[in-house]
């Protein structure tokens, strides 16, 4: 973190007040190990300080360096030409089309068979979920893409496929 701050230009006292504080804990835990139980109970005071003070570090300071950086990377973007909606995408890219999965190809070769086999299964069988199983590039998604676009298939499994 200290080396990008030092990349990004940013104030040394940022990393200086995290690494303060998790150098005090750090001493103040090897201090609390090293003594008796009966002496353990003063840490506790200190211990709930140290934690108090790293929960508004990262809730209040961290939370208003990281606002800033955001912003920073809007105006940078902003200033070479990218306009950016609140949503996160590009109004440029907005309108890509759906996200539909693609429709199955218009030409299968050699997947006829395992297609009815795996159709029976579906609509006679009753079965609700089936597995595809074979080596890289057998067919497998092209299989599946056929059969979830299947007519017959669609008519039985309205509910169970997302169309």
């Amino acid at each position: 973190m200290e080396r990008l701050n030092d990349e990004l230009d940013r104030p040394r006292m940022e990393m200086e007040k995290l690494i303060q504080i998790l150098q005090d804990g750090e001493k103040l835990i090897q201090d609390c190990s090293r003594c008796y139980c009966y002496q353990r109970i003063g840490y506790a005071n200190k211990i709930k300080a140290l934690d108090a003070s790293l929960l508004r570090l990262f809730q209040v300071d961290v939370h208003a360096q990281v606002s800033r950086d955001v912003k920073e990377i809007l105006a940078i973007l902003k200033s070479n030409g990218c306009n950016w909606n609140y949503r996160g995408v590009s109004d440029e890219h907005e309108n890509l089309g759906s996200c539909n999965a693609p429709g199955p190809p218009e030409f299968m070769v050699g997947l006829d068979v395992p297609l009815k086999e795996l159709k029976r299964l579906l609509c006679e069988d009753g079965e609700s979920r089936i597995v595809i199983r074979a080596p890289g590039g057998c067919g497998k998604t092209t299989l599946a893409k056929e059969l979830c676009h299947d007519n017959q298939v669609r008519g039985i499994h309205t509910k169970s496929f997302f169309f």
